[in-house]
């Protein structure tokens, strides 16, 4: 994902006051800059909108980022 304009802003801004900082932001993140922002959902967790199923998904960090980041 690569946010661009405004909504990168937002979407950093929110998720560090939320408590969960994006890695490798250099205003708002956590950790030392990157060269690209960690924006990752380990797990996501929603009612099926059709069948209202609990549906939950995961899924392990990239696996260029470095071995500082916690999976």
């Amino acid at each position: 994902m690569i946010l661009k304009t405004g909504r990168t802003h937002q979407a950093r801004l929110h998720c560090a006051h939320a408590g969960c900082p994006v890695v490798g932001d250099p205003l708002y993140g956590d950790g030392p800059p990157a060269p690209y922002f960690g924006l990752h959902a380990r797990e996501l967790r929603f009612r099926h909108p059709g069948t209202g199923a609990d549906l939950t998904i995961t899924a392990p960090p990239p696996p260029d980022w470095p071995g500082w980041i916690q999976s």
